[in-house]
């Protein structure tokens, strides 16, 4: 897992905050600032497709979006997300963008 203390010390990078800020505008469908399963689908597809990488399955979806959810109220706060955002850029960064092709191991052990 990656260090919470880097995890919070790169979600307040303003570049972060800013594309999750797009995201949501994009994806919280019905702008309730948070993301259900079926906006955050939609929206973990749509970040790795811009890294091209195919759609991930729902199985590694689910993963992901229960990882994220600490406070288990079946929806995504832009916060919860961050943390998700932050660990791909931290990844990316660390290992190149082809980290994200082969599957999302790397992203759902660095949530965990």
């Amino acid at each position: 897992m990656l260090s919470e203390s880097l995890v919070e010390r790169n979600s307040n990078d303003k570049r972060v905050l800013k594309y999750v800020d797009e995201i949501f505008e994009e994806y919280d469908i019905d702008k309730s600032r948070y993301l259900s399963k079926m906006e955050f689908a939609p929206a973990i597809n749509g970040i790795l497709g811009k890294f091209g990488v195919d759609a991930c399955c729902n199985e590694d979806i689910i993963d992901i979006f229960n990882l994220l959810d600490a406070n288990g109220d079946e929806t995504i706060s832009k916060e919860e997300f961050t943390a998700l955002i932050v660990v791909i850029d931290l990844l990316i960064k660390k290992n190149g963008k082809n980290v994200l092709k082969n599957d999302l191991s790397f992203v759902k052990k660095s949530l965990e």
